[in-house]
């Protein structure tokens, strides 16, 4: 039911931050009735808290960069620039409350101008000192206002008819007129109700996604005023649709590791508005209420709950439209728009497959917690993030709906953040993440994607059965080589791993390759022991940029090394694995691109650790 006309202007009114609770810079005027008329007096800056129950007392709504927003509240900021507007403002709107004939409210404004003309220093001075006390993160979403105190009564900004009517006014001017040139059709068809009306907007949209702001970008010879011809929406659709867009806002905007989006759901079994609002009802409950430090659990909520309680419904679809918006036109740029995403999709995406990925154990005790405390590896869209951030709209649209992704996206995205990582590492600068958890972040994701289908793999993903007996690599040799080949290197790990990872090295090749990582990394371990922690082989692999020429060398290069710091029998069983699987191999070593072939050198380096052991007698 459309509202009646007084209550309009509340639906004009935007909240400044869309579902989210902050903090409003009040300055309090207080206004005293003298024997000389009307006189109001700066008070101080005091602090309001924000919430979806109160902002539209606020009367905040969007202006332009130029002229300032509709009332005097506004978002914090250079506060230099934004009082002198809002002074202007208040003379403005002295002027519009006269120009209205509301004799009521004038005085009232009048000395509210002359006030905040005789205190504008103090004004300036304490807004400044507290907004500069809040914390960073409150500073950057808080606005500013004005709030009247009159005895024991207070009035904010929407409790005034001057600033209710300037609210309606720009609201519905503003469907026809902006830039200074009016867009109107007369007895035209609406493009969304498809009706004829009287009068149609050519500004109708609250949406920024349609800007014509440049005559290139308007039909009718380039003319603004021709607007109506490429967008005709008629004054009852108009407010329809501001209701509308500030409904969604307020309960549907979300966001998804810091990418706005909208949620929208869509019947297809039913036209009961009765389903769909329980379903919107639903949807407005899901805002994530916990720990603000879980970033993960705080980013994937809305998808895990859609997971948890529309899995079973098969009656209705959501879309998910994410946009971006100019910071400072909030103009709206759309990145992705997924429809029709039934919830079962949801549930094998944020719970189903990572469900499977749990009690692997080359993720158990993988992370750190704080006080060096570990954790097991979850999956997240965090490490989507971490490793595909400037293509995540791409993996967002590639998981959702089930389309292919090129392998070599995954690796150079893969090895771009070990080496990001390690040179951080080497350079003792800012954060990094050990390489080791890097390659099992990796390996988690390429699990991810093969049980999605994302990726194909020429054998089975995570194979648990090691019941398979081992070949018996030390046959012929004698107990004395036995002991020197098992050196500090346990022969079953690394065989084990192999059988337990068909799908992440799913080629003899891409074994070979581990393997011989896995080797360099065996001599790591002999020049950190030999040289004071110092391992000088890591120079010539070439910052890990890396193709078959190169391996070639470093796998003689290794071995040369190798035999300097031991004997002759040590780790000849792998040694014979590596042989076996990277040299006999070698020849197809082109078919992989570089990227692939420095992951999987690097995969065996890391990974090789876990192979270790200690010295038998």
């Amino acid at each position: 039911m459309m509202p009646s006309h007084d209550e309009n202007y509340q639906y004009f009114i935007q909240n400044m931050f869309p579902g989210e609770n902050y903090e409003m810079l009040t300055a309090d005027f207080l206004l005293e009735n003298t024997a000389g008329g009307w006189v109001c007096r700066f008070a101080g800056i005091d602090l309001d808290a924000v919430s979806v129950k109160n902002y539209l007392r606020y009367g905040y709504r969007k202006g332009t960069s130029r002229g300032g927003d509709i009332t005097f509240t506004t978002k914090s900021g250079d506060f230099d620039k934004k009082l002198r507007t809002v002074q202007k403002q208040v003379s403005d709107t002295a002027a519009f409350c006269k120009a209205q004939k509301i004799d009521t409210e004038l005085p009232f404004f009048e000395a509210l101008h002359i006030a905040f003309k005789k205190d504008y220093d103090n004004i300036s001075v304490a807004v400044s000192e507290k907004y500069k006390a809040l914390p960073k993160e409150k500073q950057q979403k808080s606005g500013f206002t004005i709030r009247i105190k009159q005895g024991s009564e207070e009035k904010y900004l929407a409790d005034f008819e001057t600033i209710q009517l300037q609210l309606t006014k720009n609201g519905t001017e503003g469907k026809f007129e902006k830039y200074k040139v009016v867009s109107k059709g007369i007895n035209k068809v609406c493009s969304i109700c498809q009706e004829s009306k009287a009068m149609i907007y050519g500004f109708g949209s609250p949406y920024k996604f349609s800007t014509v702001d440049k005559p290139g970008l308007v039909s009718g010879f380039f003319q603004q005023k021709s607007n109506w011809k490429n967008y005709p929406i008629c004054s009852d659709c108009a407010l329809s649709f501001e209701i509308g867009s500030n409904y969604i806002d307020e309960k549907l905007r979300r966001k998804f590791y810091e990418r706005s989006f909208y949620v929208i759901p869509k019947t297809i079994l039913t036209t009961s508005s009765e389903f769909l609002g329980k379903i919107l009802g639903t949807l407005e409950q899901m805002k994530y209420s916990g720990d603000a430090k879980n970033i993960s659990a705080r980013e994937d909520f809305i998808m895990r709950e859609v997971a948890k309680v529309f899995s079973d419904s098969n009656d209705f679809v959501l879309n998910l439209l994410f946009f971006e918006e100019d910071p400072k036109t909030e103009a709206m740029k759309i990145k992705l728009n997924l429809e029709e995403i039934v919830p079962s999709r949801f549930r094998v995406i944020f719970e189903e497959v990572p469900n499977q990925l749990r009690g692997y154990s080359l993720y158990e005790g993988a992370e750190f917690e704080k006080k060096g405390v570990r954790k097991d590896l979850e999956f997240s869209f965090a490490i989507l993030r971490d490793f595909f951030d400037d293509r995540f709209y791409q993996i967002i649209q590639t998981v959702f709906m089930g389309l292919p992704l090129d392998r070599e996206v995954i690796f150079k995205a893969f090895m771009e953040r070990y080496r990001a990582h390690r040179n951080k590492e080497r350079e003792g600068k800012g954060y990094f993440e050990f390489g080791d958890l890097t390659i099992k972040k990796a390996h988690m994701v390429l699990a991810y994607f093969e049980k999605l289908g994302i990726i194909q793999s020429h054998k089975k993903t995570l194979r648990m059965d090691t019941t398979k007996p081992l070949p018996d690599l030390e046959a012929g040799l004698s107990e004395e080589d036995k002991k020197d080949s098992k050196r500090k290197f346990d022969i079953a790990k690394y065989q084990t791993f192999i059988q337990e990872n068909p799908g992440f090295l799913d080629s003899e090749i891409k074994e070979g390759v581990f393997s011989l990582g896995v080797l360099t990394r065996l001599l790591f371990n002999l020049q950190s022991a030999n040289l004071g922690g110092n391992t000088p082989f890591e120079k010539k692999l070439k910052g890990f940029h890396l193709n078959s020429d190169s391996l070639l060398k470093i796998y003689w290069e290794v071995l040369n090394k190798i035999s300097q710091y031991t004997s002759l029998h040590a780790y000849g069983d792998f040694k014979a694995i590596v042989a076996d699987k990277f040299v006999r191999n070698a020849h197809r070593l082109k078919e992989i691109s570089n990227n692939q072939l420095s992951f999987y050198f690097v995969a065996g380096i890391e990974l090789g650790k876990q192979f270790n052991t200690e010295e038998k007698n």
